[in-house]
């Protein structure tokens, strides 16, 4: 499935960054991750 959404350049940046020093090589693995995370901690 797509999802599209906006949101600030700041976050966009400070996203990537982490993603990189965390040796991720696309946004969607991280994004994956990210929100698997988000959805644990929630339940």
């Amino acid at each position: 499935m797509r999802l599209a959404i906006n949101l600030p350049n700041e976050l966009v940046k400070e996203f990537d960054e982490i993603l990189k020093e965390n040796g991720y090589n696309s946004r969607n693995k991280g994004l994956q991750e990210a929100i698997n995370q988000y959805m644990e901690r929630n339940r």
